[in-house]
């Protein structure tokens, strides 16, 4: 039993035109399997299409509608794991695409018995090559947050509602979430902007080895506070008049999302006319931002406010 459609007359892509196919291929194959009161769970599907296998083993959502349609269709029809690839010059479908005659069909062996390896074990079968980790298919945005307090405010609100979880109902609490909840889910926020840029480094301090020389940060002299956040010691630590955070100041790393909060935080604080110096000494307070002026000056060519101040009238 075969089937076989004319393309539409409206421009559609090759991939999808052979999304279509395995559509049409699917119920056929719904039909055959209800005709002959066979189980779903021992067909096998062949497609000879990449594009198409990684679609159907992919997460429908992060499709584009027309494709997400029909990858959900099939999906909801049949297990992943029975959808397997096939070769261009052993897919029998081919011959109805190509074009031919029905002398020549009567002729052919592979139309009526189909590839010769499904004459052997299943080993020997074409292999699928199309896997889809987990992380391929997690949509990460890259700054879904543009304020450095509605970041920390949610991330502390998140933590505080797992937490309450563990209880029983009668045992919750109830009402805002206390300040020290918004520091630890700000130190914690910091602490992973600092795994992630200087891994090497907090991996070396951890395990009480010497960072490298070539360390961008070899010279602040890092060190891990009980919080889990690098901090600088420098020759301020014997200063014992001025506060913790101006003695030992936390380490951002340059160009990362989370020092540009911050840095845009402070900038948006000052009202926008504070300048990069007094700026760098606002952060220098608490932080230590790597190549400071920089990352301060990038956030005033990306403020908007700052942008129609220096804009002069036409």
């Amino acid at each position: 039993m075969s089937k076989a459609r004319v393309s539409p007359l409206q421009s559609i892509s090759i991939p999808r035109l052979e999304l279509l196919g395995a559509v049409l291929g699917l119920r056929l194959a719904e039909k055959i399997v209800k005709a002959l009161k066979l189980e779903t769970k021992d067909v096998t599907v062949w497609c000879d299409s990449f594009n198409v296998l990684w679609w159907i083993k992919n997460q429908s959502r992060k499709l584009k509608p027309f494709v997400a349609n029909r990858v959900g269709f099939i999906q909801s029809k049949i297990e992943l794991k029975q959808w397997r690839y096939i070769p261009t010059k052993t897919n029998v479908a081919d011959l109805l695409t190509r074009g031919t005659t029905v002398k020549e069909l009567e002729s052919n062996y592979v139309w009526w018995h189909g590839p010769s390896f499904l004459n052997s074990l299943e080993e020997k079968w074409p292999q699928n090559h199309i896997e889809v980790t987990q992380e391929d298919s997690i949509e990460v945005k890259k700054n879904p947050f543009s304020c450095w307090k509605k970041l920390v405010r949610i991330n502390g609100w998140i933590h505080w509602f797992i937490g309450n979880c563990r209880f029983e109902t009668d045992f919750r609490k109830k009402g805002n979430i206390a300040a020290d909840k918004y520091h630890e889910s700000e130190k914690e926020i910091i602490a992973k902007a600092q795994k992630e840029s200087f891994k090497e480094e907090y991996s070396n301090i951890e395990k009480g080895k010497p960072i490298s020389i070539s360390s961008k940060i070899i010279s602040l002299n890092p060190q891990i506070d009980e919080d889990g956040l690098l901090r600088s010691c420098s020759r301020l630590q014997n200063a014992h008049y001025l506060p913790y955070d101006v003695k030992y100041p936390i380490i951002l790393p340059r160009g990362h999302t989370i020092t540009c909060l911050i840095v845009k935080h402070y900038h948006d604080e000052a009202n926008h006319v504070m300048g990069t110096n007094q700026l760098l000494t606002k952060l220098s307070e608490r932080y230590w931002v790597i190549r400071g002026r920089e990352e301060i000056r990038d956030a005033e060519a990306k403020c908007n406010k700052c942008k129609l101040r220096r804009y002069k009238p036409a």
